[in-house]
C-alpha cells in the first residue's frame, strides 16, 4: 500500500512539471503550444537541471503523517527524457500547461491533462532550490473521472530533495529504490507517450 501511495504522489507530483515542455522562459506558450508539437525538454532556456548523482526523496500527501523516503540514480540522459521539466511523461496528454520563472528563481506551475482512464487531472504548484544540492516540490492536483474511484478527489503532495552524492556502483540512471527496498528503473516503465506512437 505504501509503495502505491509513494507512486501516485510521485506521478502527481511530476504531472504538472513534465507536461510544462512546450513553455517559453516567462511562461508563455511556445510556437505550437500543444504538446503534439513535440517540443523536447531544452524548450525552456534557463531551466534546471538536476544534478548528476544519488537524490534521496521525501515525499509526504497532505492530510497524512505518512512520509515515503526513495532514492533515484540521475544522468544527463535520465534527466532529459524524466526532467523536473522534461519533454517525454505526458507530451500529447495536457491541453494546457504553464511555467512560469518567478522573480525569486522559483517556478510556478499549472496543467490540465487527460490521462484516459486515470482521469482528468489538474495541477498547481511550485518548484523552489538550486537543484545542486536540494529542491522542493508543492503541487495540488485535483481528478475527476477516474475509472478506479480513489484515483479522483484532490491532493496535496509535497517532496524534499536532497542531493546524496555520486550513484552507488552498479547503478545506473533511473535507478530508483522504493521506501520497502524495491528496485526499479524509470526509464524502463511505460509511459503515457508510448501510447501516441512517437520514438
Amino acid at each position: 500500500m505504501r509503495v502505491s501511495i509513494l507512486a501516485g504522489a510521485v506521478a502527481l507530483a511530476a504531472l504538472g512539471l513534465c507536461a510544462c515542455n512546450a513553455q517559453s522562459d516567462e511562461g508563455r506558450p511556445a510556437a505550437g503550444a500543444p504538446a503534439a508539437s513535440g517540443a523536447t525538454a531544452q524548450g525552456l532556456p534557463g531551466k534546471p537541471r538536476r544534478k548528476p548523482g544519488l537524490w534521496e526523496q521525501h515525499v509526504s500527501l497532505g492530510g497524512t503523517d505518512a512520509v515515503e523516503t526513495s532514492q533515484i540514480c540521475i544522468d544527463d540522459a535520465t534527466e532529459q527524457k524524466l526532467s523536473m521539466f522534461g519533454a517525454q511523461v505526458n507530451r500529447n496528454r495536457c491541453k494546457t500547461y504553464q511555467l512560469t520563472r518567478k522573480g525569486d528563481g522559483s517556478w510556478a506551475f499549472s496543467s490540465v491533462c487527460d490521462l484516459g482512464s486515470g482521469g482528468t487531472v489538474t495541477t498547481n504548484g511550485t518548484v523552489t532550490g538550486d537543484f545542486a544540492t536540494a529542491y522542493k516540490v508543492r503541487s495540488q492536483s485535483s481528478t475527476t473521472g477516474a475509472v478506479v474511484p480513489q484515483m479522483n478527489g484532490e491532493r496535496t503532495v509535497d517532496i524534499d530533495a536532497a542531493w546524496m552524492g555520486p550513484c552507488k556502483p552498479g547503478q545506473k540512471g533511473g535507478d530508483m529504490t522504493l521506501p520497502n527496498g524495491m528496485k526499479v528503473n524509470l526509464l524502463d516503465l511505460p509511459h503515457p507517450a508510448a501510447d501516441d506512437g512517437e520514438d
